[in-house]
């Protein structure tokens, strides 16, 4: 990492990067630290995207010393029921720890929201304008449910409670 950044650097003048990837934090702690540290080295300012899971207030530290200006948070839903059945392995109440641990590490917080996912409760828009206001990220990105090949969703529409998808 650290050779490829200096590399950027010296042959195309770069002062930050974006990483352009779902895990730019390794979930391993050791290996989270290593990795941290090498960006730490190069001076480079970077953003990217983390697991919601996982990131402690020492890795969100290091993040921010190493460099970090902005992470984004796969939340997907605000809905435990939602998350569950897409099996994501979070809860709602690590997200909000995860963004309040970015946020007092001065680490732009960007949330990636779904609309329409399964199991959605009726009031979805209410409880993600609530989780919203509370939780304060700095930006939230906002898309609808798209059924893709090759997907859990596309594979299995039914038990999903999707009666069809349009294979066209």
């Amino acid at each position: 990492i650290e050779n490829e950044i200096e590399y950027l650097k010296c042959d195309y003048n770069i002062k930050g990067i974006t990483l352009i990837d779902e895990i730019a934090i390794p979930l391993n702690p050791k290996e989270a630290i290593v990795h941290l540290e090498a960006f730490a080295r190069t001076g480079i300012v970077w953003r990217g995207q983390c697991r919601v899971n996982g990131l402690t207030l020492e890795i969100a530290k290091l993040a921010r010393e190493s460099g970090c200006v902005a992470l984004g948070l796969g939340v997907e839903s605000v809905s435990q029921t939602s998350l569950d059945m897409m099996n994501k392995k979070i809860n709602i109440s690590e997200v909000k720890q995860t963004i309040s641990l970015l946020k007092k590490k001065d680490i732009e917080v960007r949330v990636f929201l779904i609309m329409g996912l399964p199991a959605e409760p009726e009031d979805i828009v209410k409880q993600t304008w609530e989780f919203i206001e509370e939780t304060a990220p700095d930006l939230v990105f906002l898309s609808l449910l798209t059924v893709r090949p090759g997907t859990i969703i596309y594979n299995n529409p039914k038990k999903f409670g999707i009666k069809h998808v349009n294979t066209d």
